[in-house]
Parts: C-alpha cells; structure tokens; sequence
C-alpha cells in the first residue's frame, strides 16, 4: 500500500512543469513590465528588469503564451510544458507605432534603457571575457569606459568623472558597501565581488537615481548571478595569484543556492619580489566569500539572502620597519519583491504596481584604527502610468557608526518621478510621451557626537540635508536626444559639511544601429573646515554600434581638475592637472576582439603627480578552433623602460571527463609599472630601492565546470 500511494505521489508531482523565460526588445535588450499571460488559461506573470519571468505549477499541456506591452507590438509563442521539468523560452518583441485619436505616441523600448550608452552602462561577466587579456576581475573591465580613469591596466581602483572612489556608492545586491576592493595584491586592486558568482556591472556616471543619496562621484550597482538549473553546476578557477571555487545548488524547485569562495596563495610570485625589492616586501593575503539564496514560494513573490565575507591582510617591509594592516567587512541582506499578475493592461495603457523590492540589510567592517556598521531597510515601489510613464518612490531607513570618535546616526527618505509627463517633437508636431524625466528628492537626517578623553569636551550636532537629482531627456527628433543631469550631495564628513554638486549635460544621435553621444560635465566639491576645494570639468565621446552579439565603442575624454584651498586672505590654486583618455573596444566578428586604451597628462584627476603620465595599453584576440591568442602589451612613462607585453593563450579541453580550460601567460618587462606604482612611498631613499622584475616570467592557469 505504501508502495502505491509513493507511486502515486510521484506521477502527481511529474504532472506540473515550470515555465521560465525572457523578453527581449530587436536589439537584445531585455523589457521589462511585459504582460504575459496564456490563452484561455488563468495563469501570467510580467518580466522584471532583466525581462526574465518564471511561472510554476504549470500542468504538462500545449500552451499559447501572449505577450504584450505598450510600444510593441503583441506577439503569440506556442510553447509544450513536460511534467517535472523546466521549459524556457525566449522571444523579441517589435516596437510599434501607436495611434490614440489622432495623437501619434511613439514610444521608446523599456525606460530603463535611455541611458544606456554614456550615462549610465551596463557590463556583464561574458562580456568582460571576451575582452584581449581581460582581466578576471570584471571591475576592472570598466576602465574601457570613456570617463572613468583607473590608476593603472587592470586595476579596480578608478575615479568617475573627476571623483574618486570615496565619492561612489556602491551596492551589492542592494546592500550599501563601504569600500569594493582588496588590498593591491601585486598592486592590482582586485575588487571583493567573487567573478564566477557576480552577473552584472551597472554604473551610472550621471542622472543616478535620487534614493541612493550621496552616489555624485557614480553609482555603482552590483547583482549576484541568478540560476534556474536543475542539477548541480560548479567552477574550479585557478590562476598564478587566486583559487576560486564557485557552484550552483539546487536543494528543491523553489529554492535555490549559488556561492563562490576565493582566496590568493603564493606560487612563487613573492619571491622574486624578495629577490628584487631588497628592503622593500609585501605580502599581500586576500579572502573573501560571496553568495546567496534564493526563494521562490510561487504567486511572482521572491525572497532572497546575499550576502559577502571578505578579509585582507598586508605584511610590509622596507628601511622603517615591519607593519601588519588588516581589513575585514562582513555584510548580508535579505530582500523581497513581487512582481503582480494583475494589473490593467490594454494596447494603449498601462496600469499596475509592483514592488521591485523591500531589502532589509546589515554590513560592519574594521581597519587600522577605522570601525564601521551599517543597518538599514529600503523598498522601491512602481507604478506605471499610461503612456509609458513610472512613478517609482524608494524609501530609506538607515542607521550607520563610525570608529569611536565620530559615531552617526541618519535615515533618510527618497523618490524618483520617471516619464510621467512629456512633450517632443515626431516628423515636425509636437507630441506627447516623448520626454524623458527622472527627477527626485532625498532628505537625510544626522546625529553625532565628537569627545576627546583627555580633556573630557562632549559635543553633539544634529542636522537636517535635503540632497537632490534631477535627470532630463528631450527628443528633438525620433533619432536626437538632448539630455542634462544635476544633483547635489551634502552631509558630515570628518566632523565637517562635506558638499557637492554635479552637472552634465549632452546629445545623443542614433541612426541605423549606431549611436554616437557628447557630454560635458562638471563636478564639484568641498569641505567647509579645511576649505579644501576639489572640481573637474570635462568632456566624453562616445560611438557605439551593437548589433546582435557584436558590440564596440569609440570613446575619448578631456578632463582639467584643480585643488584650491582658501586661508584666511584669499583662495590660493594648489594643483591643476589635465587627462585625456582614449579606449576602443570593438568586437570585429564573434572571432576577433579588439581593445585599446591611451591615457596621458599631467596626473590623474584626484592624485597628484610630478610631471607628465603616459599609460597604454591594448590587445588582439582571435578565436579559432577553441584556441584564444591574445596579445596585449601596455606601458608607462612614470618610471624608465617600463615597457611590458603579455602573451596570452587559451585552450578547451576534457579533463577525467569534465570541460575545462587551459591558460598560459608569458609577460616580459625590465620594471612592472603596476608593482613599482603601489611600492612607491614619500621617501625618495625607499624608491631607490626599487629594482627591476624579472624579464621572463611564465604563468599558468586552469577553469574546471562540472
């Protein structure tokens, strides 16, 4: 009998199938808010941001799926669902003119879309792979973008438009993180993001949204990889400086785990660093661990844990002594969204809230001398609103310490108005629909207290800042786009009034599959108890083409910054330095890659440095038969015959039955400029102790999947 009833059970369970997908706009962007629904069934869902959509306890059938969304046109996929497993399907939808009385709308693929190109862009993991010699941090990919600047090739370490990294907000998965980068180790400031676990690279450079506060030197926002498989999956990743282990585990249908764990060992490395800086060694030790969990209990609803585990550690020597620096962060969230079934949708309008997500989080980390946590919970609401507008409100609540000298307190409440509104013009009338707005408000309230033991004075302030982002976009014509941003930031800082403001301002052109943009902008800050003034103006170009899988820039930036500060007469100039960057990054044909990048000036936009600067760097990549050559040679001018090249080379094989890749590097170079860079101290007599690296040194790597 209870053999029966099992057999039973199990030939129930066979009987319903799940249903995963994504919608993708002619160019292979996902759209978001697609309604999809089955023919003469009560079942839907719409697609999220990543235009991805998941139904389940689909009973085995044929089904007829419709999808709709305003501004494309409606489209039918006929689809069979097997009990017990998972059907995916992908469809692109073609945008459509709408007429309501007369009135034309032409509307735009998904919002989120319009700032795709300079403003903010988007980079994700099998992206930054088929960079020549791209680096295994996806971070520092982002230095191909014209308007970020990084210290060196390769380095996660960079400065958006003139500010630096202090200036940015950076989440993870929606959890605020105080600092997204190792210790340098060989001077690469690798990012603490684990590579075979993180998806996707968002940067906004301008017209960020208003909830996310501070964010005027970028926001940067990081997401997890998300997994559908139905069976265990795993990366070995070993190269000459980590050892990187991720998997995919999924425990039931529902729920779901991916986890990467990473740490940096020594092969040798070191020690011809010993042999070659004499008095002056560094040992670098980085860990650090990164995944999350994911629920999803069925009706659109999904619950989801994050969380990220990192440790750093550097040993240093040289003429002064021994000195031991150690970092360590520890932060998690837990976050819910739900994306409704219901909601009002016809060919014209579109009615209907979802909840992108509520996120409850937590973070804590320690320095030398420098103690900090966070808690705090934050939700983002939407409302779309016909035509094709968004009303999207973010509140949070946030309560944050210092070290033990500055302790702070703040909450703070935001909101982003996207297309309610909007006029342009479309073949010579003027329409309405057309005008692209983001504007919001976030106010921010403060409490701290300063006291010195030694004298025993006790101070408290509490203040009240209102920060605020503006963000417009205005159609000429159906291909010319004018668009502008400001914002402003304020809030305490070192027991001081940190504040800023930041404008840009641009066009943007599109004509058959190309688009070419110019932005200026200008970025300013300062502190009131030092009168330390810090601004940057500049200028991007930008040519983009993206057709299908192939896609490639042209970008070239001019920046001038300056530092001043004012005493007690009159402001005095303390250093003005120019860049110009150029970066190319243009993928031929699905087999030839190419990349360059050509910075030089008078220093870098927030350091200071003594003469001119002179970097490049570049490389080709051929794909052929599972080989993938690579050679990418880059230099500097900051130190003499600092001349490197790489050959790299990448080969598919089967190893005890398991796909893997095979990786060998040779690099040849008299001084590694990146090494050299991070070494150099204040103290001329340190840097004379620099000598050169080896001239020949193979390197060897290795990917199992299983």
């Amino acid at each position: 009998m209870l053999a029966f009833l099992l057999l039973l059970c199990n030939e129930a369970k066979a009987e319903f199938g799940r249903l995963t997908g994504v919608v993708t706009d002619p160019g292979g962007y996902p759209v978001s808010a697609v309604n999809v629904t089955f023919f003469g069934y009560p079942y839907g869902a719409s697609t999220n941001e990543e235009g991805r959509f998941t139904i389940l306890g689909l009973r085995a059938s044929s089904y007829s799926l419709i999808f709709s969304h305003v501004g494309y046109i409606t489209d039918t996929l006929e689809i069979v669902i097997s009990g017990g497993e998972t059907t995916t399907c992908l469809i692109a939808l073609k945008e459509d003119v709408l007429e309501l009385q007369g009135v034309e709308l032409v509307l735009e693929r998904e919002n989120v879309d319009y700032q795709a190109t300079s403003g903010r862009v988007i980079i994700r993991k099998h992206e930054v792979t088929a960079l020549p010699g791209g680096s295994e941090d996806p971070l520092g990919a982002m230095a191909l973008i014209p308007g970020v600047i990084a210290r060196n090739p390769d380095d996660a370490d960079w400065s958006v438009r003139g500010a630096d990294m202090g200036e940015m907000r950076v989440l993870l998965d929606g959890i605020p993180l105080p600092r997204p980068t190792h210790f340098g180790l060989l001077s690469r400031n690798l990012s603490i993001f684990n590579p075979l676990v993180t998806d996707r690279f968002e940067l906004w450079k301008g017209g960020m949204p208003a909830a996310y506060g501070r964010a005027l030197g970028g926001l940067l926002q990081v997401e997890s990889m998300d997994t559908d498989t139905d069976e265990l999956h795993g990366t070995l990743l070993l190269t000459y400086l980590t050892a990187n282990l991720g998997w995919e585990v999924p425990f039931t249908e529902s729920v779901r785990w991916i986890n990467g764990v990473r740490f940096n060992y020594d092969p040798g490395v070191y020690r011809f660093l010993e042999q070659t800086m004499r008095d002056r060694f560094v040992r670098p030790t980085i860990r650090d661990a990164q995944g999350s969990l994911r629920f999803d209990p069925g009706g659109n609803h999904r619950l989801r844990l994050t969380y990220l585990l990192s440790s750093d550690r550097l040993e240093t020597t040289d003429i002064t002594g021994s000195y031991d620096h150690r970092n360590r962060l520890i932060a998690g969230g837990l976050g819910w969204s739900w994306v409704p079934t219901a909601g009002w949708f016809s060919d014209v309008v579109a009615y209907g809230w979802h909840t992108r997500e509520t996120f409850g989080y937590l973070d804590f980390g320690s320095e030398e001398r420098w103690e900090n946590s966070r808690v705090g919970i934050r939700s983002e609401n939407t409302i779309l609103v016909s035509p094709g507008g968004q009303f999207t409100i973010g509140g949070v609540i946030e309560g944050e310490e210092g070290d033990r000298r500055d302790p702070t307190g703040k909450s703070s409440l935001g909101g982003t108005l996207r297309n309610l509104y909007g006029a342009g013009f479309v073949e010579g009338k003027v329409r309405w629909g057309r005008l692209h707005t983001t504007a919001g408000v976030r106010s921010d309230h403060y409490g701290w207290e300063v006291w010195d033991d030694g004298i025993g004075v006790d101070h408290q302030y509490f203040l009240y800042r209102i920060n605020s982002r503006v963000a417009l976009g205005f159609y000429l014509t159906e291909d010319v786009v004018l668009k502008g941003s400001w914002g402003t930031f304020s809030q305490p800082r070192d027991t001081a009034i940190y504040d800023a403001t930041h404008w840009s301002g641009g066009i943007e052109i599109n004509h058959r599959g190309w688009s070419g943009e110019i932005t200026g902008y200008l970025h300013d800050r300062e502190r009131d108890y030092d009168g330390i003034r810090r601004y940057a103006n500049g200028i991007e170009v930008l040519l983009r083409r993206r057709t299908g899988e192939i896609t490639g820039w042209i970008g070239a930036s001019l920046a001038v910054s300056e530092r001043e500060a004012k005493d007690l007469l009159e402001p005095t100039a303390m250093d003005r330095r120019w860049t110009v960057l150029c970066a190319v990054l243009w993928n031929v044909s699905p087999q030839w890659r190419f990349s360059s990048e050509i910075f030089f000036g008078t220093g870098f936009p927030y350091e200071p440095v003594n003469g001119r600067v002179f970097v490049y760097s570049g490389g080709i990549t051929k794909i052929r038969r599972g080989w993938y050559p690579t050679y990418a040679p880059f230099g500097s001018s900051r130190l003499p015959e600092a001349l490197r090249w790489d050959i790299k080379a990448a080969h598919d094989i089967k190893l005890i039955g398991l796909d893997a890749t095979v990786f060998a590097e040779v690099i040849n170079a008299t001084v590694h400029p990146n090494v050299a860079d991070y070494l150099w101290s204040d103290d001329i007599l340190v840097r004379q102790e620099l000598h050169e690296f080896p001239t020949f040194l193979p390197l060897l790597g290795l990917e199992v999947r299983f």
